[in-house]
């Protein structure tokens, strides 16, 4: 689980891609919902309790930082969170989802925005 995770991991943008297969396609990029849905799977699989019980206790703070700037960047000026491969032209379920996945994650980190 370990390796899987960290190969799904994108060090440039922070974020997390949904499956190797997206990871190796160029015309697939690291998304809010797969990155939240990697770091709740730290937790519900139990492996962040190994590091302490959470998977900012578990992660080097290099990644954490990482992690919240990719959140933090796709934050647009009406509030909502936009993946640039599918930009503002998103239906409210797309939104929706993004913003609480984008939630999720600040809080864990403790960004205040």
């Amino acid at each position: 689980l370990v390796k899987w995770l960290a190969e799904m991991w994108d060090a440039e943008t922070g974020g997390f891609y949904y499956s190797k297969s997206a990871r190796d396609n160029p015309e697939f990029l690291p998304d809010l919902e797969s990155t939240g849905q990697a770091l709740s799977l730290m937790d519900n699989s139990g492996l962040s309790d190994l590091y302490g019980g959470g998977w900012e206790d578990m992660l080097p703070e290099s990644v954490t930082k990482k992690l919240g700037e990719f959140v933090v960047g796709l934050q647009h000026d009406d509030g909502y969170f936009y993946h640039p491969q599918w930009g503002t032209s998103v239906g409210s379920s797309r939104r929706g989802r993004d913003a609480g996945w984008a939630v999720d994650v600040l809080k864990a980190l403790n960004i205040r925005m």
